[in-house]
């Protein structure tokens, strides 16, 4: 039933999906943005906009362990943030739903992936910063 009384207002942010949730943890140096439930047509944007909000100029890693359901557009998602930001944005995901989608589209070379939140923080660069270390080349001996 509506109540007369109280004024409808539009909402410039969607109401939050019970089917996603999303949990933003600093670290030192980097953000962890802890993913769980659907991601699919209408959870999309609210992940576009979790990953674009936990970035922000930090190092960040997605943890998808969470995730239940992971469709088409959450993997776009995923890809169009790991390209925009190379060496800054690694992706968790243990054996699940989102590891076999990853699979299955044969894109796993595309994103920075990891099988847990130690591993993908060891690839992270501080955001801004090198994607590759110069390295020495050896010494030639003398003639």
């Amino acid at each position: 039933m509506i109540d007369p009384t109280t004024p409808e207002t539009p909402s410039d942010s969607p109401a939050p999906s019970p089917a996603f949730g999303a949990t933003l943890s600093e670290r030192a140096g980097y953000a962890v943005l802890s993913v769980a439930g659907e991601i699919d047509m209408t959870t999309a944007h609210l992940l576009r906009s979790a990953l674009d909000n936990a970035h922000r100029g930090r190092a960040l890693v997605a943890d998808m362990g969470g995730v239940t359901f992971f469709g088409a557009v959450g993997l776009t998602i995923l890809l169009r943030a790991t390209s925009a930001h190379p060496g800054t944005v690694a992706v968790v995901a243990p054996a699940g739903r989102v590891r076999r989608t990853i699979a299955a589209a044969g894109v796993r070379s595309r994103l920075n992936l990891h099988d847990n939140l130690d591993s993908a923080v060891g690839s992270l660069v501080p955001a801004g910063g090198p994607l590759v270390t110069a390295v020495e080349p050896p010494c030639s001996a003398a003639s």
